[in-house]
């Protein structure tokens, strides 16, 4: 089991009389988006929150954006490429994987970057849809594509999410089904 603690960053009193706010802490993957690693040809593939597509937000370098659910981020239609990965009518996940592991593949194979957003799942919404392209497109075992998508964006939620472990884990056991 793995306890994580937050840490307070203590403020001088000297700071507070300063015009602007302490400088934060950078911790490693809470970057807006990151980069996933580990992969041949996924130098291109990202994970984004979606903080990074608020007003003036760095999502703005990304053509190509999946975004998991339909609630969202802001400014999504103004991008030029877009995919909305949908759960099935039934709730399924891997129903409709295809479609979105062609939209990360063709953008991939052209060369330009990818950023995978979730509002409706939180991160880990699109880390699944990262590790499902990886386990499909990449033949990575399912425990190599989780560690990949952990390593970009540590606190993603992947690996709490039990349905999306699930699926992870049958995806690495049977690959997509003819039917999805």
């Amino acid at each position: 089991q793995v306890i994580r603690t937050r840490r307070a960053a203590m403020v001088q009193l000297e700071e507070l009389e300063e015009d602007g706010p302490p400088a934060a802490e950078v911790v490693t993957g809470t970057e807006v988006f990151a980069r996933i690693q580990g992969c041949e040809g996924c130098d291109r593939l990202y994970i984004a929150s979606e903080v990074a597509f608020g007003d003036g937000g760095k999502a703005n370098a990304f053509a190509h954006v999946l975004s998991f659910g339909a609630d969202t981020p802001d400014g999504f239609a103004s991008f030029p490429h877009t995919h909305v990965y949908l759960r099935a009518e039934n709730g399924a996940l891997i129903t409709k994987l295809r479609a979105a592991c062609d939209f990360i593949r063709d953008a991939l194979a052209r060369g330009v970057d990818v950023a995978l957003v979730s509002k409706e799942e939180g991160e880990a919404g699109a880390a699944f849809v990262a590790a499902a392209f990886l386990i499909l497109e990449r033949s990575m075992r399912w425990e190599a594509a989780v560690d990949a998508v952990m390593r970009a964006r540590p606190l993603n939620g992947l690996k709490d999410h039990a349905e999306f472990m699930k699926n992870v884990r049958f995806l690495g056991r049977n690959g997509i089904p003819d039917w999805a």
